[in-house]
C-alpha cells in the first residue's frame, strides 16, 4: 500500500486537479444518496447495485483523503 500511495503522490497530479477530483466524488456521493433516499422513500427498498455504487464512490473519497492528507 505505501508504494502506490508514494506513486499517487509523486505523479504529476495538481492540487487543482486534486480538488476537482474530490469535489467530483463529492457531487457523486450526495447524488448516489439523493437517489438511494428517494428509491426507500418510493418502493420500500435498495437496491444492492446502486448501494454498491454508492458505497464504493464512498470508499474511493474516503481512501483519496487519505492519500492526499500524507502530503
Amino acid at each position: 500500500m505505501a508504494a502506490l500511495i508514494d506513486h499517487i503522490l509523486d505523479s504529476e497530479l495538481s492540487e487543482t486537479k486534486a480538488k476537482s477530483y474530490r469535489n467530483g466524488f463529492t457531487a457523486a456521493l450526495v447524488t448516489g444518496f439523493s437517489v438511494l433516499s428517494y428509491q426507500y422513500w418510493s418502493v420500500g427498498e435498495l437496491s444492492v447495485e446502486m448501494m454498491a455504487v454508492f458505497f464504493s464512490t464512498a470508499f474511493v473519497f474516503v481512501l483519496s483523503q487519505y492519500v492526499y492528507q500524507q502530503e
